[in-house]
């Protein structure tokens, strides 16, 4: 948390990120630093991440959730920021 609290840009990295099919333990465990560092006022970036449509009414809110918490956010894959924009029709993404 310390270091959330002193940084200015809290930076959440590549991989197949915006997804549910881990379960819901695992979608949380994503997910709870990034909320954390909104929490504390700090921008979020989002960087070289893939997203998978939600499997289930509670992923679709933690991932929409997510992806509004993030000030910008660049997609691996043209098809990644389609299902996130079908999520999340207001926010921020770039290829």
């Amino acid at each position: 948390m310390h270091a959330i609290r002193s940084c200015d840009v809290f930076i959440l990295g590549g991989g197949e990120l915006f997804r549910d099919s881990t379960g819901l333990t695992a979608t949380l465990g994503m997910f709870y630093r990034l909320l954390l560092a909104r929490w504390y006022g700090k921008r979020v970036l989002a960087l070289g991440v893939g997203c998978q449509p939600a499997t289930t009414a509670w992923g679709r809110m933690i991932l929409r959730r997510a992806l509004r918490a993030c000030d910008a956010i660049v997609f691996r894959y043209a098809d990644s920021r389609r299902v996130a924009e079908q999520l999340s029709p207001d926010m921020t993404a770039s290829e």
